[in-house]
């Protein structure tokens, strides 16, 4: 990452936060995604912070808290991806029938928390929140993840590695 840039957002958890509340940041693990209009980071979930920047265009995020992980259709926890979604999200916003009958408890998470980010933005994804998101416009952004404190670490919740997690009756 160039040094200007990375100035600009090493700072990011301090100005999330306030003081401290994050262990540490992780430049390693930042990463520049370039993609074009259309493109789609299907639905799952993140163990760390993560502070979306959008560099150049437009992406649609949607976000859901894990508490509504069932109605999210999670893989279950045997097969390697626990913190991804079987659900076509899509699909179900599209009004997919097969979709909706597949996996009938989605409709109770529909809504979630819509925004859409144009370039200068910075969008904060809170560990273990779900999110989808769509390239509005072809488009360039960062994502610079960091990791939770020792507190939120010790206290977090863990679902998704209970042998019933993704399995559904």
């Amino acid at each position: 990452m160039k040094a200007k840039l990375l100035e600009d957002v090493t700072p990011l958890p301090h100005a999330v936060f306030g003081f401290g509340g994050v262990e540490k940041i992780s430049t390693s693990l930042a990463k520049v995604w370039v993609g074009s209009k259309g493109n789609v980071t299907p639905l799952h979930f993140d163990l760390c912070h993560g502070c979306l920047i959008q560099i150049v265009g437009a992406k649609d995020v949607i976000l859901f808290p894990l508490e509504t992980s069932r109605s999210l259709y999670p893989f279950p926890s045997s097969c390697g991806a626990p913190r991804t979604s079987r659900l076509d999200l899509d699909a179900l916003l599209a009004g997919c029938k097969t979709t909706e009958e597949t996996f009938p408890l989605a409709k109770d998470a529909i809504g979630g928390v819509r925004c859409r980010i144009y370039a200068g933005d910075a969008l904060y994804i809170p560990p273990f929140w779900w999110h989808h998101v769509t390239a509005a416009e072809d488009n360039v952004s960062v994502i610079m993840p960091f990791d939770m404190s020792k507190e939120e670490q010790s206290s977090a919740e863990r679902p998704w590695i209970s042998p019933e997690w993704g399995v559904y009756a």
